[in-house]
């Protein structure tokens, strides 16, 4: 029902620049071209703002694919993660939807500035090739310019088929390998005896190829099952190795690593950096409904002077016991009603119960209905913030529907002794007839 852009580094194809993108379904290079429409580079001319697109006017100069005039103009939604920004006078790599003089383009289409000093990029990508970037994250990176910085001259290789298929990376941190068969391959990068730089590329078809960027980390792992007492789920239940010297006071975890438990219950933690840790549940965040354990540590106490410190070096730790809390927590519900001034129910809604806890970073949510009634499993004894949410039409300044979002409901307060009575959330809405099921117009 809501969808959210998270902030991801993404290689573009060819020789286009790194940029900092919004989060795409995976798409190799070759996959990407025989996607589109078009695909052709231009130099900018001009941009102009379009009420929530940017449209850039580009003098074309090589067609790769499409039927494309010499002079186009090419759109993309403004101010989001997502969008492209349009250098004037700076090459543009597109990958559009459209055709002669009017396209439109997304940062996961492909495509973008390219660089002064970078060639024309080979297309269509030749099957069997892996380009990339080795890369070193500055993780003191707060904002601004690229927090990355190329490593060059590193080997990168890909062992397949029984043979090694090996390069260097240039002096921007790029490499090409080509003659990669089909199948789920493996990239390294050798950076250094305390680090691993390794990558997965996936080739579908001979005719297929890859994009990848290979970052080193730590190359320290712990690895473990998790066992909880009384059979509760395991599966994505989240786990953190803190280092013994970590300052609970603060709630800083850049020195801390996260990791979730599989179907199995087996979990992992990669890229560990050298030290000592306390493997914990719940300690981070208080228990929930994923997760009702009281808060432990490995191999499942409840006190920090029993738990058993993890040392790690640059290798691969494995448990020797599983982590097996003993204390799962009793859960409860939170009955909750959404309506609209005039009493109305609307056609579908969310509820969301957040911890009063401050530590909470997580809430519970439910859009189950029944007999008009949200029921939200919840932690026994805990004080929640309880909210309702709609869809509703969204509108332009001109009353255009230009698709819908979310309205909310103020917070009500539920404190444990008042789980029995029926949480009424009003959403600001005169009528619910005004909402909406998915975002289509109201029935």
């Amino acid at each position: 029902m809501r969808a959210i852009c998270w902030i991801a580094l993404a290689l573009a194809l060819g020789n286009v620049e790194d940029v900092w993108a919004c989060s795409c379904v995976p798409h190799s290079p070759c996959g990407s071209f025989a996607a589109t429409e078009a695909v052709f580079l231009g130099q900018v001319v001009d941009v102009r703002r379009e009420g929530q697109m940017n449209v850039a006017r580009i003098a074309v100069n090589r067609v790769w694919k499409g039927s494309v005039d010499p002079v186009v103009t090419v759109s993309n939604e403004a101010d989001t993660s997502c969008s492209f920004a349009f250098p004037v006078g700076q090459r543009f790599l597109v990958y559009g939807t459209g055709s002669k003089g009017i396209f439109r383009t997304h940062m996961c289409a492909g495509g973008g500035p390219l660089r002064d000093d970078a060639p024309e990029p080979e297309l269509p990508p030749p099957g069997g090739r892996v380009t990339g970037s080795v890369l070193n994250l500055d993780r003191a990176f707060t904002g601004g310019a690229d927090p990355t910085m190329p490593i060059a001259g590193a080997r990168v290789w890909v062992e397949a088929g029984g043979s090694l298929l090996a390069t260097r990376t240039d002096g921007n941190g790029r490499f090409t390998l080509d003659g990669v068969p089909l199948g789920v391959h493996r990239v390294h990068a050798d950076v250094g005896p305390a680090l691993e730089a390794v990558t997965q590329v996936a080739l579908r078809s001979p005719s297929d190829c890859g994009s990848v960027v290979i970052m080193p980390r730590p190359a320290g792992h712990i690895t473990g099952s998790f066992v909880p007492g009384g059979g509760a789920p395991v599966d994505k239940v989240e786990l953190y190795a803190v280092p013994v010297t970590h300052d609970w006071t603060q709630r800083d975890l850049s020195d801390s690593k996260r990791t979730t438990v599989g179907p199995s219950g087996d979990f992992a933690f990669d890229g560990v950096t050298p030290g000592r840790y306390l493997i914990t549940v719940n300690l981070v965040s208080p228990p929930r409904v994923s997760q009702p354990f009281a808060p432990a540590y490995y191999p499942g106490v409840e006190s920090r002077q029993e738990a058993k410190v993890i040392d790690v070096d640059n290798d691969r730790v494995s448990l020797s016991q599983p982590f097996a809390p003993q204390r799962t927590l009793p859960l409860t519900t939170i009955q909750a009603e959404i309506v609209c001034r005039d009493g109305s129910l609307p056609r579908s809604g969310l509820v969301y119960a957040k911890q009063v806890d401050d530590r909470a970073y997580f809430h519970e949510s439910t859009y189950e209905r029944v007999d008009g009634r949200f029921r939200v499993p919840v932690m026994q004894g805990v004080s929640y913030d309880v909210e309702g949410e709609v869809l509703v039409p969204a509108r332009d300044a001109s009353g255009r529907e230009i698709g819908f979002t979310g309205r909310r409901t103020p917070a009500v307060r539920v404190e444990p002794d008042g789980l029995t009575s029926v949480v009424r959330l009003v959403v600001p809405l005169d009528r619910c007839q005004d909402s909406t099921l998915d975002g289509s117009k109201p029935q």
